[in-house]
């Protein structure tokens, strides 16, 4: 599936059509990647926690919010495309912090 954003502020940057490619791991969980409308990848926001023995519920994902995820869905949620589930999750040799959100209504086929 892909949404197209019309005008979002990530990194600092005000970005114009933005697309967001909704795909799955090969877990079958779901992926979040950001692109240009020319398809030059922007981010890949979302990450996998399947080798922590964490699965995020039926129909969300995980979206990091370190390093260059910082912030990320937190603008997401300001243009509406996601809503956070309010679980967070601490990972990894120094416990960063990742997000489940889930797609918002209006943005689901």
């Amino acid at each position: 599936m892909t949404i197209v954003i019309p005008k979002v502020t990530l990194w600092g940057q005000n970005l114009k059509c933005v697309e967001v490619d909704i795909s799955t791991y090969r877990d079958g969980t779901l992926a979040m990647g950001l692109f240009t409308l020319n398809g030059d990848d922007l981010a890949t926001v979302t990450v996998n926690l399947a080798a922590y023995d964490l699965v995020p519920a039926e129909g969300a994902m995980f979206i990091k919010d370190y390093s260059e995820g910082e912030g990320v869905a937190n603008a997401l949620r300001s243009v509406g495309l996601i809503v956070f589930t309010g679980r967070r999750e601490y990972v990894g040799p120094y416990g960063v912090q990742v997000i489940e959100v889930r797609l918002a209504e209006d943005n689901i086929a």
